[in-house]
């Protein structure tokens, strides 16, 4: 790229930085207005698809600015494509995207839209949709597999466990998670987390935590699972995503919060079919023992692996009326610490916390408890290299 045109796309991306939000809206303001059709593609509401469309535009224009190795940007993009199959586009619709987005930079630049500009503006964006357009009808396999629910149960008034039987095998590994549309939102796309490893017979289960003082479809989609999910719904499911792993040659702390536990058990699960799983700290935490309510999973789990120990972690030592009671981990004979997780990983004189500069972690939980616990175990001496966060979780689940 010559220096001129590097310029030229550095004032779109400073631009598209500085009204990301009114460009957005108006690239969909003019899709839907030229072909009404595209609206019932997408969900009701549309902050986080504007969100996420910013974003890519962003990273694109980066990219192409920085001159970094394409195929990197070629992989990102065909990655998209393949995933956004599940709304039913086709090839005509990236022609369409295209139309708009050249639309509506004009009127974002304004004075600044000048003949090189506009050069650099179609290039990049030609770039954009051509990639994404080739990757999705090279696409393999189907946009999305179908599933029914065949079991589904209340674990609190917040949470459920739905278990299901796919049409086909899902392609994912155990700690990633899934795109998730149910009968009740259809255009409403939801990340989930599976709490068991991949099988040949398509068996999936999921803990959902309803997404309690949050706005936005999110919310709304995860309640409606936690609330309203019965036997025989018919869920599909879409691409997989997430690289959360088990580094060799360590052994491993697992700090997980509730539902939130759910990739990390599914990499437990995962690891007992193995002969050569490291030894593993699993640490499962909450606010009261009723929170705790896989505990007797995870506990029959250990029983016959002994790599495994378990360790339960709770701030009171009492349920408050509302939670259902369950055996206590006094009950289960499971090692009980108090208060906040990463404390009791830390408390003197135990393992792993004498030895925790040793480990690696996996940690699962609400975006505050994982910022708090990585930058507990990096003050005690384990590299952040070998610290691993759920990105669901750091995204806000």
């Amino acid at each position: 790229m010559t220096t001129h045109a590097h310029t030229e796309i550095v004032v779109l991306r400073d631009h598209l930085r500085a009204g990301s939000h009114d460009f957005v809206d108006g690239v969909y303001m003019r899709l839907f207005a030229a072909h009404p059709e595209l609206r019932a593609l997408f969900p009701a509401n549309l902050e986080q698809t504007r969100r996420s469309f910013g974003l890519v535009l962003d990273h694109v224009l980066t990219a192409i600015a920085d001159e970094t190795d394409p195929t990197e940007l070629v992989e990102f993009l065909g990655r998209l494509a393949r995933d956004h199959r599940k709304y039913g586009l086709t090839d005509v619709h990236y022609t369409w995207m295209y139309e708009a987005l050249m639309a509506q930079w004009p009127q974002l630049l304004g004075s600044a839209w000048t003949p090189e500009v506009a050069a650099s503006a179609q290039h990049s964006m030609l770039l954009l949709t051509g990639v994404m357009r080739g990757a999705a009808l090279s696409a393999q396999g189907p946009a999305w597999v179908s599933a029914t629910v065949v079991e589904t149960y209340r674990v609190s008034r917040d949470a459920a466990v739905i278990r299901l039987i796919a049409d086909a095998p899902l392609l994912h590994r155990a700690g990633q998670y899934v795109e998730v549309s149910i009968q009740q939102w259809p255009t409403s796309w939801q990340m989930l987390s599976p709490a068991t490893p991949p099988n040949p017979a398509g068996q999936l289960e999921f803990h959902v935590q309803r997404a309690s003082g949050q706005e936005g479809a999110g919310s709304e989609v995860t309640g409606s699972i936690v609330t309203e999910t019965r036997p025989g719904d018919v869920w599909r499911l879409a691409q997989a995503h997430g690289a959360l792993h088990i580094k060799p040659h360590r052994p491993v702390i697992m700090i997980a919060e509730g539902a939130a536990a759910a990739p990390l058990r599914a990499m437990v699960f995962e690891m007992a079919m193995r002969a050569d799983s490291p030894l593993t700290w699993f640490f499962y935490c909450g606010r009261h023992p009723g929170d705790l309510f896989d505990l007797e999973t995870l506990t029959a789990v250990a029983a016959t692996n002994p790599w495994l120990r378990v360790i339960a972690v709770t701030e009171h030592r009492e349920n408050p009326w509302w939670l259902e009671d369950r055996p206590t981990p006094d009950d289960l004979g499971v090692a009980w610490r108090d208060g906040i997780g990463v404390e009791a990983v830390l408390q003197t004189g135990s393992e792993p916390g004498d030895h925790v500069a040793d480990h690696q972690a996996l940690i699962a939980g609400s975006a505050e408890m994982m910022a708090a616990t990585r930058a507990r175990l990096i003050a005690a001496g384990l590299p952040a290299r070998y610290i691993q966060l759920d990105p669901l979780c750091a995204e806000g689940r």
